[in-house]
C-alpha cells in the first residue's frame, strides 16, 4: 500500500499579506517563490503519473483486473476533471506575463468569489462524490484554503489571493493553490489504488519552500513564519531551524513560528534553516532569509 506524508504550505498563509512596495526585489523574491512551488508540483505530478500507470498495469494483471475494474470510472474521473481545473489554473497564472499593474485589475471580486471560488469548489465536491469515505479523510486537504474548521468564505478568498496584489504575488498565491490542487488528486488517485493492491512506496523528488505572514507589519505585531518541503515521503525526514530554534512539523506535516516584531521601525532578517534526507541518502540543507519591515506607527 502507497503511504506518503506530505511537506508542503497549508495554502491559507498569507503571503505578502500588506500592501508593500512594487519593487525588483518584491518580484524576484516572489518569482523565485513560484519556481519552488513549480518545481514541487512538478514532482508531484511525477507521483500521480505513477499512480496512473500502476492503474493501467493493474487492469492488464489477472491478480488485479477485477478490483481494478471497479475503480475504473474513478480513475477516469479524477484525471479528466483535474485536467480541467489543471488548466483553468494555468491560464491564471499566465498574468504574470501580463501588462496590467495590478491584479485588481484582471479579476473583479465577483469573478473570483462566483466563478474561480465555486469552480475549484465544485471540483472538490465532485471528487469527493466519489466515496463517502473521502470527504472524511481528506477534507482538511482540499484545494480552496482552510481555516480552522472548514474552507475559507468566498470574500476572504478574494481578498487573500488578489486584493491590492501585484501579478506575481497573485501569480505566486495561484502556484501554490495548483501545487495544493496536485496534493488533493495524489491524495485521492493513491486512495483508489490502494483499494486494488499493495504497492511499493515511492521516495519522490522535492525542494524546500518557506513563507510568511507579512512583509509590513506594525510595532509588537506578529510575524508567522511557515516551512516545508515539497514532498511526500516520511523518509525525508526534514529538521525546520527557524530564528535559531528547532521548530517541531505539526500534523499537517508543517512548522509554523510566530515571531513578535520589534518594537523599533526598520527592517529585519530571521534565518530559516530546512535540512531533509534526499532519496540518495544525502542530507541536503536549505539557508533562507526572511525579511520583514517595522512600520513607523505614524504612518498607521
Amino acid at each position: 500500500m502507497i503511504t506518503r506524508t506530505y511537506f508542503l504550505f497549508a495554502c491559507s498563509i498569507l503571503l505578502f499579506a500588506s500592501c508593500s512596495p512594487d519593487s525588483e526585489n518584491e518580484k524576484n523574491r516572489a518569482n523565485s517563490l513560484r519556481m519552488s512551488f513549480e518545481n514541487s508540483t512538478q514532482a508531484i505530478n511525477y507521483g500521480i503519473l505513477k499512480t496512473y500507470q500502476e492503474f493501467e498495469s493493474k487492469k492488464n494483471d489477472p491478480d488485479y483486473s477485477y478490483q481494478a475494474a471497479r475503480q475504473a470510472g474513478h480513475f477516469k474521473a479524477i484525471q479528466t476533471e483535474s485536467e480541467a481545473i489543471t488548466k483553468y489554473l494555468d491560464s491564471l497564472i499566465l498574468i504574470s506575463d501580463w501588462k496590467e499593474t495590478d491584479a485588481t485589475s484582471l479579476f473583479s471580486e465577483k469573478y473570483v468569489t462566483s466563478i474561480f471560488y465555486e469552480k475549484l469548489k465544485n471540483y472538490e465536491a465532485t471528487v469527493f462524490g466519489l466515496d463517502s469515505n473521502l470527504k472524511k479523510i481528506f477534507q482538511k486537504n482540499g484545494v480552496i484554503p482552510r481555516g480552522k474548521d472548514s474552507m475559507v468564505p468566498p470574500a476572504v478568498f478574494y481578498k487573500t489571493i488578489f486584493e491590492y496584489k501585484s501579478l506575481q504575488e497573485t501569480a505566486l498565491s495561484l502556484a501554490m493553490i495548483k501545487s495544493n490542487m496536485k496534493v488533493f488528486e495524489d491524495q485521492i488517485s493513491t486512495y483508489f489504488i490502494n483499494q486494488i493492491g499493495a504497492t511499493i512506496e515511492r521516495f519522490e523528488v522535492f525542494s524546500a519552500i518557506i513563507g510568511q505572514s507579512s512583509k509590513i507589519v506594525k510595532p509588537g505585531d506578529d510575524v508567522e513564519i511557515t516551512a516545508g518541503i515539497g514532498a511526500f515521503s516520511a523518509a525525508a525526514k526534514p529538521k525546520v531551524i527557524i530564528n535559531g530554534e528547532i521548530v517541531a512539523v505539526d500534523g499537517s506535516a508543517t512548522a509554523t513560528k510566530k515571531i513578535r516584531a520589534s518594537g523599533r521601525p526598520g527592517k529585519y532578517i530571521v534565518p530559516v534553516k530546512i535540512e531533509f534526507i534526499q532519496p540518495d541518502g544525502m542530507k541536503k540543507v536549505n539557508d533562507f532569509s526572511i525579511e520583514y519591515t517595522v512600520a513607523d506607527p505614524k504612518n498607521f
